[in-house]
């Protein structure tokens, strides 16, 4: 009698500590599927981010190889870059000085202008969104840049 209720005792502790190590193995693996999900929302997103500032930039090369981009007179324009609509804001002039070996003076003197354009993108989808500033130095005849 004495045996068989030692017998019971032990299987019961062997229960007990079989489902403490199935509950805790339980509690790992899920951590494990919550931080791969984790990580796969910003493996995505960073991917979303990386798309619209592709196409912020293939929107400014596009513009910038325009001729009308760098004067006074430019508008604002919207590209479409694959599936994303980039805004092009009008590119100003931020500075400008003489080019080496002309002299101010004589007045058609060519310059070397200083140009910030700045393009819109966001993705409804996602959400990602950004606004790329982008500098050209450019060599233009005189008074084509009035800072």
């Amino acid at each position: 009698m004495y045996l068989d209720m030692h017998n019971r005792e032990r299987g019961a502790v062997t229960l007990l500590v079989s489902l403490t190590i199935l509950l805790i193995m339980t509690m790992l693996v899920l951590s494990t599927i919550n931080i791969n999900t984790i990580n796969f929302r910003i493996a995505g997103n960073m991917q979303a981010q990386k798309m619209v500032e592709s196409a912020a930039i293939q929107g400014l090369e596009n513009v910038m190889s325009q001729t009308g981009t760098f004067t006074s007179t430019s508008t604002a324009q919207t590209i479409v870059v694959g599936d994303y609509s980039v805004s092009i804001v009008p590119s100003a002039c931020i500075g400008t000085k003489v080019m080496s070996g002309f002299s101010a003076v004589w007045g058609m003197s060519p310059e070397e202008n200083v140009w910030e354009m700045e393009a819109q993108v966001s993705d409804q989808l996602t959400g990602a969104s950004i606004t790329l500033h982008q500098g050209v130095k450019i060599q233009q005849l005189a008074d084509s840049c009035n800072p």
